[in-house]
């Protein structure tokens, strides 16, 4: 009877010590067809190059080689340059285009109507902030000053990571005012 038992737990201890093996090789072998040429992981995961141009051109070689969609040549500019920015972890320092540069250029030349300030993302606390209302505009008439806290636009809450919809909806034909709390001043 415990000869019975020490031939089936062999059994057993094969079968799985087969069944490991094979899922070793198998998953080697797969992996070394996903990457053909045997070293796409690496380049992808660890671009080492001596400058920006350097890496790119890595990085863009092997999209050229395996991604299979088409590429908007635009998009992946900006997004360079955009992440090159970022990067600096600066909150005053950003790359705009298009849309982006536009509704900034607008803003900072007074060409819309709206409550009339100018908004920055406080980061910290995730809440918008008015860096200053604009001279003559609805916000400086009725007191809003720079370091208030903007808190609701039309009844609407909004938070700093917010501060793109935010504008949108305060842009256009005056409205009631938004929710703004004055910090204490000294």
């Amino acid at each position: 009877m415990y000869s019975n038992k020490k031939n089936i737990y062999r059994t057993i201890m094969l079968i799985l010590v087969t069944a490991f093996v094979t899922m070793i090789f198998t998953i080697i072998g797969f992996t070394n067809y996903l990457r053909k040429d045997g070293n796409i992981g690496y380049i992808v995961s660890t671009v080492e190059a001596d400058n920006l141009e350097t890496a790119i051109l890595k990085i863009r070689a092997v999209i050229d080689k395996y991604y299979l969609k088409d590429i908007d040549e635009q998009k992946l500019i900006d997004g360079a340059i955009k992440g090159y920015v970022n990067a600096l972890g600066d909150k005053y320092t950003e790359y705009l285009v298009g849309k982006e540069w536009t509704e900034m250029e607008s803003n900072t030349l007074g060409h819309y109507v709206g409550i009339g300030v100018y908004i920055g993302n406080d980061q910290t606390n995730n809440q918008i902030v008015i860096i200053s209302p604009m001279e003559g505009s609805p916000a400086e008439e009725v007191g809003i000053k720079p370091g208030d806290i903007l808190l609701k636009v039309n009844d609407v809450e909004y938070a700093g990571d917010q501060i793109d919809v935010a504008a949108e909806v305060m842009k256009g034909e005056p409205r009631k005012y938004s929710k703004v709390r004055n910090k204490k001043r000294k």
